[in-house]
């Protein structure tokens, strides 16, 4: 799924594009509360009908949110915090800039539509051919430093956060370079080279079509 970014201040949201068929249920659900308040306008009086409108309303806008509830990292500049959401609000992870040590873009193979994390080599290899493999995503990994006091993070010291999965190489470079700009953390291609530091982690990309 392509990239799509926000701004709405104090907040940065970075997520998936809205598919096509998402995008046509908004469009029906628009139309079908059309016709519902005319019919309500017509057939009751001022007061019952603006009334009725107003919960159809209601009820547009929580079926438009359930629709368009996508996976999501969210950052947010005055309270300072990183949030990444999985999809259907599932996972939630919430923490600092300052706890991020690093960023790294991965890649996995969506297989009969489970994740199947590819060996390096393989996964370099295919990232070269001319042909992109319809079954090759990139997604960002977070590293986090490890709090002190967690016992089950003393071994491996480290503690990690994945983001959502996109099929275009340079849509997964951007987002990591926006967390890294937000964060102060370095940021990592899935070669392991340092992706170029941007000034500011307001997007200029991949914005949202309103």
């Amino acid at each position: 799924m392509p990239l799509e970014t926000v701004y709405k201040s104090p907040e940065v949201i970075l997520t998936t594009r809205a598919t096509s068929k998402q995008q046509e249920y908004i469009k029906n659900l628009k139309c079908i509360c059309l016709v519902l308040i005319t019919y309500f306008l017509v057939a009751f009086s001022f007061r019952e009908s603006l009334l009725l409108s107003l919960s159809v309303v209601v009820l547009l806008i929580g079926l438009v949110m359930m629709i368009l509830n996508r996976p999501r990292v969210v950052m947010n500049s005055i309270k300072k915090y990183v949030q990444v959401i999985g999809k259907g609000g599932a996972e939630s992870f919430k923490f600092s800039p300052s706890q991020v040590e690093k960023i790294m873009v991965k890649t996995r193979r969506m297989k009969s539509g489970k994740p199947e994390k590819l060996p390096p080599e393989k996964t370099l290899g295919r990232r070269t051919s001319k042909k992109q493999d319809p079954n090759l995503w990139y997604y960002t990994q977070i590293f986090l430093k490890s709090p002190k006091g967690r016992r089950r993070l003393r071994r491996s010291g480290k503690l990690t956060v994945n983001t959502f999965e996109l099929q275009d190489i340079v849509e997964a470079h951007y987002l990591a370079q926006l967390i890294s700009a937000f964060t102060g953390a370095p940021a990592f291609d899935i070669k392991g080279r340092r992706l170029p530091q941007i000034k500011s982690h307001i997007p200029t990309r991949f914005l949202r079509e309103e």
